[in-house]
């Protein structure tokens, strides 16, 4: 089997997050459990900016890079691209590709799914946060606030983006309707949390038809129960605080700048606080100020391996995400170094914390109740033994597991042979515009997901009547009148 991993980024090419750790531990579990081959296509973040005109594929069986230089580079509102469509191609076919995974779709054309289909290769979408709902990734709004999504109406989606992008009203609508026709071709589509699929799906409920997997993001280990002999119970040492990830608006970052001023201006007498992950601009400037005069350590970034060594010492791990979160790796890392979480009731944490047990979820709404959250805490260090027994029967996936899952989702996709009649409905789509963002209604043939199961009853029952042939002729008729009416 040969597989095409579809990424926006990839490690040491730019700033690189879960989804990327993710799918480097899955192409190793590859190697190790299995012969199937791997390549990687993602965009060269080194050397563009803005629009992507520069994209590598790497080989995982023998390291190996190929260049694409583009004539015309992508940008943001692409919906089409010609000269991507005709690449696209003749990579799938150059390596004879059986299954096309998109972990992303940021920096590609948004059709590239539907370019794959027609070339022959299954296709399967990993949703790793919501940027096939909304452009806003992570449902912030203009106030950088939640949007509250799905309870947020189109019209409210479109002041947001007129305010956040200067996108003209309709824009929304109509992204949401490119994407959809998408998504109704692809084979199968995977979600992280269970919180996430149903987020999805309410922008696109046919989905629920479609051959899908929830699974977390996996973790190569488990709880260290030497872990839990180390923590402090004694009332009288500072409870030791972590946040551990990327330090970003979208994290918190916010937040927990607050928090630490708290503690700056209250005293700092039984908190420490330590700071593990990248810190993103303005907010690496005003903490190595604080750190300066306050007992805040920032250790900069870190590789998930030397996380139990890092985190021996804490005792809690602070999140402060502002959006709903599809899984989160790092409340994984925290669970097996033996951190209790204070989370967020929102997104995946809200799922995946089971309050006052095996975690403590607070009201994003009332953020002072962290700070008696952590008081409460550093007042009664016995409170930890409680967590931390409960900590010991917490369940999540392993890297071994994840593979599992993506094996047997491969090999459903790949058994499962297309119906000529489904091949058909895509075939004579009409062309769509070059950029989803385009103020104008574009005159074109709209077959939305109603109008195309029509189209496949309509070719199945040709097909079983008249024969193959017959079907056939019929479709390049339709084709045609539909290609005169443009």
């Amino acid at each position: 089997m040969n597989l095409l991993f579809v990424l926006h980024n990839w490690i040491g090419y730019a700033p690189h997050g879960g989804t990327e750790i993710h799918a480097q531990d899955i192409i190793k579990a590859f190697k190790q459990y299995s012969t199937h081959h791997i390549y990687i296509l993602f965009p060269d973040l080194r050397e563009c900016k803005g629009a992507i005109d520069k994209f590598l594929i790497l080989d995982t069986r023998n390291g190996a890079v190929k260049t694409i230089k583009l004539n015309f580079p992508i940008t943001f509102e692409c919906y089409k691209h010609a000269e991507w469509s005709t690449i696209a191609a003749s990579i799938i076919h150059q390596y004879q590709i059986d299954i096309v995974h998109f972990f992303h779709l940021l920096h590609y054309p948004l059709n590239f799914p539907l370019i794959a289909k027609q070339s022959g290769a299954k296709v399967i979408v990993s949703f790793h946060d919501y940027f096939l709902v909304c452009p806003q990734f992570n449902l912030l709004k203009e106030n950088v606030r939640f949007c509250g999504y799905p309870d947020a109406s189109l019209s409210t989606c479109d002041l947001c983006l007129k305010q956040t992008f200067g996108y003209q009203p309709g824009t929304q609508e109509t992204r949401r309707h490119l994407i959809s026709q998408v998504l109704y071709h692809i084979d199968a589509v995977h979600y992280a949390s269970q919180d996430q699929k149903s987020r999805i799906e309410a922008a696109y409920p046919y989905l629920q038809q479609k051959a899908s997997m929830t699974m977390g993001v996996g973790l190569e280990r488990s709880l260290d129960p030497i872990l839990l002999g180390d923590k402090k119970l004694d009332a009288s040492q500072p409870l030791t605080v972590a946040c551990v990830g990327n330090f970003s608006i979208n994290k918190g970052a916010d937040l927990l700048l607050r928090v630490i001023d708290y503690y700056c201006f209250k005293g700092f007498s039984n908190i420490q606080i330590n700071i593990y992950g990248n810190l993103h601009p303005p907010y690496e400037a005003v903490l190595k100020n604080i750190a300066q005069v306050a007992p805040l350590k920032l250790h900069g970034a870190y590789s998930p391996d030397q996380l139990p060594v890092l985190l021996k010492a804490c005792d809690v791990a602070l999140f402060a995400s502002i959006w709903p979160e599809t899984f989160v790796l790092a409340l994984s890392e925290a669970w097996a170094c033996g951190l209790i979480p204070i989370a967020p009731k929102l997104g995946a944490f809200q799922e995946r914390i089971i309050h006052d047990k095996n975690g403590i979820l607070y009201d994003p709404l009332d953020p002072g109740s962290i700070i008696d959250i952590l008081n409460d805490l550093a007042a009664h260090r016995e409170k930890l033994s409680h967590f931390l027994s409960e900590i010991h029967h917490v369940q999540y996936p392993s890297i071994k597991d994840n593979l599992t899952e993506y094996l047997a989702l491969y090999e459903k996709v790949l058994s499962s042979p297309e119906p000529l009649a489904d091949a058909l409905a895509r075939m004579v789509m009409t062309p769509y515009p070059d950029f989803w963002h385009s103020q104008s209604t574009p005159a074109i043939v709209q077959i939305n997901p109603v109008q195309s199961s029509n189209l496949i009853k309509k070719a199945w029952r040709i097909y079983r009547q008249e024969g193959l042939n017959y079907m056939l002729v019929k479709g390049l008729k339709y084709i045609k009148v539909r290609l005169l009416k443009m």
